[in-house]
């Protein structure tokens, strides 16, 4: 099978590569891919950039150019009522800066679809057992995502209002998932925690704890590929 895997910075994509063999990279366009054998499965792994426009184009080429089945997307982000360290898994992704509500739709709604992006639940189960075996520190909520890194509660005050469950703040993810849904392509987002937002030295944090989040997030990306 043809897996697509995302990382938004070279940290992110150094700790899934940091122990593997044998890489390819070319570049398609203005993307980056690193093509990994892993038993019958080719990976694509793609260095998008930060931000939802990069994240939806690195996407796009996965799915068009690579002929992916599957997209994970591993890497950090700000934890909300969790601590630093912890593996969040998506149950579903929503958009933080998305706001029609005045037309009746809900928070973070794009009008034409659902209010969250559905993780693909085989996908999350599997990721979940791993997890428990392993004895990491993991929890399944929803990821939000906007083009901004997050450091005042008040910026998501309306979404923690509308849903009892973000427990990730990051900046990649709600666009992954939109277009994967577009084109029918199950996903599954992965994301450590490397700060927590609205506390003091927020940035600190996430400078501290990048590489160190990254590599958990990683860890169980490569575990949960093992078992396919």
């Amino acid at each position: 099978m043809h897996i697509g895997l995302i990382f938004a910075m070279q940290e992110e994509l150094d700790a899934f590569l940091s122990d593997t063999a044998g890489a390819n990279t070319h570049r398609h366009k203005n993307v980056r891919v690193t093509e990994v054998t892993l038993g019958e499965h080719t990976l694509f792994c793609v260095l998008s950039g930060v931000g939802k426009v990069n994240a939806a184009y690195a996407t796009s080429v996965l799915i068009h150019h690579h002929d992916v089945k599957l997209i994970l997307n591993s890497g950090v982000a700000g934890g909300l009522n969790v601590d630093v360290g912890t593996i969040v898994l998506s149950s579903a992704v929503v958009h933080h800066d998305v706001d029609v509500t005045a037309f009746g739709y809900d928070i973070g709604q794009i009008p034409g679809f659902k209010p969250t992006f559905m993780a693909d639940t085989a996908l999350l189960q599997r990721a979940e057992a791993i997890a428990k075996t392993q004895g990491l520190n993991a929890i399944t909520g929803l990821i939000a995502s906007g083009d901004k890194f997050v450091t005042d509660l008040k910026t998501i005050e309306s979404l923690v209002k509308n849903y009892d469950d973000v427990h990730a703040i990051e900046m990649e993810a709600a666009a992954i998932a939109q277009v994967a849904t577009l084109e029918g392509v199950p996903f599954l987002i992965i994301r450590a925690i490397s700060d927590v937002i609205g506390k003091d030295a927020q940035v600190e944090s996430f400078n501290t704890f990048l590489v160190k989040a990254a590599a958990r997030s990683a860890d169980l990306l490569k575990a949960l590929l093992e078992t396919r």
